[in-house]
């Protein structure tokens, strides 16, 4: 696989934000709640341009990953410094460092090069014997896409310690 798909992985502080956030389990459960929680905020009037938007796998039950099932959650950011959607968590998220890699196209190939990009960044998180932040929180690790230049590109990062 071509090196310039991957970034070098690189330093990142994320400011903090107000999400709005909901999850799903499922066999494919992210299109799905992209989708459904993109239009509940664009119901309630709130525009997604510029907005970041993170995501995450969450844990499941035994049976669901018998099942062949899978958890994810989904954050896109509000407006301001406080929201009340009716029906949707709404929440700070404290932001936070990170050591970040970004991928180019990773949807070309994305059972391949999403994968691949979370190898490369724990390996040098390793290689550098970079501390973690042990906090057992939401968005320890997250995925972030966004257009660049005509491509989609994925951003995936691992909170570090302050």
């Amino acid at each position: 696989m071509s090196e310039t798909i991957y970034s070098q992985p690189y330093a990142v502080k994320i400011p903090p934000i107000l999400v709005a956030k909901d999850r799903q389990v499922g066999h494919n459960p992210e299109n799905e709640l992209i989708s459904r929680l993109h239009n509940r905020l664009e119901a309630e009037g709130i525009k997604l341009e510029n907005m970041r938007e993170f995501g995450f796998d969450i844990p499941v039950s035994r049976e669901e990953q018998a099942e062949g099932k899978r958890g994810y959650e989904y954050w896109v950011q509000v407006p301001g410094f406080s929201y009340d959607i009716p029906g949707l968590q709404v929440e700070s998220f404290k932001g936070g460092n990170y050591l970040a890699l970004r991928i180019d196209n990773p949807f070309a190939e994305p059972c391949a090069r999403i994968p691949e990009a979370w190898d490369r960044l724990v390996k040098y998180f390793e290689e550098q014997q970079i501390t973690a932040d042990d906090h057992h929180e939401a968005g320890v690790c997250l995925e972030e896409v966004s257009a660049n230049q005509s491509m989609e590109v994925m951003t995936i990062y691992i909170r570090i310690k302050d």
